[in-house]
């Protein structure tokens, strides 16, 4: 978009009254997490094809990419099914986690003892976009 931090604020306060109105706007981008706030749908192109389109939930249900959970803490150890799916990142643990299991695993974690933070991050739309341009290479191979 090539705006300065001031100028892309007062562009996305535009297009969050205009949406307010009830205007559609179509945005093309490719500084996906500047938009990602902004949007209730996202049209996803590829090699001058439609890739994937809907809400972010959507896209997030049909890509299947999973939830991501940071954890730290001392002396922090998860039940044995959840230790194997783990690996140990800079921040902590990193736990990949089905989208469909997020409430039921969150339940799980905050209890443990020794647990001091616990970060999660869904797939953006970039994780998004990376996923359905990738799927879309590997299938063109």
């Amino acid at each position: 978009m090539g705006l300065d931090p001031i100028a892309t604020r007062e562009f996305y306060e535009r297009v969050a009254r205009l949406k307010a109105r009830g205007c559609t706007l179509i945005l093309c981008s490719h500084v996906l997490p500047g938009v990602e706030r902004y949007i209730d749908r996202a049209l996803i192109l590829g090699n001058g094809r439609r890739l994937a389109e809907g809400s972010l939930e959507q896209l997030r249900q049909n890509a299947e990419l999973p939830l991501t959970v940071t954890l730290s803490g001392k002396g922090l150890k998860l039940p044995d099914d959840l230790a194997a799916r783990a690996t140990t990142g800079p921040a902590g643990l990193l736990l990949k986690v089905p989208l469909s299991e997020k409430i039921a695993t969150l339940q799980r974690l905050l209890p443990l003892p020794g647990l001091d933070n616990l970060d999660m991050h869904l797939p953006s739309l970039e994780d998004l976009y990376s996923h359905f341009i990738l799927s879309q290479t590997e299938a063109q191979s």
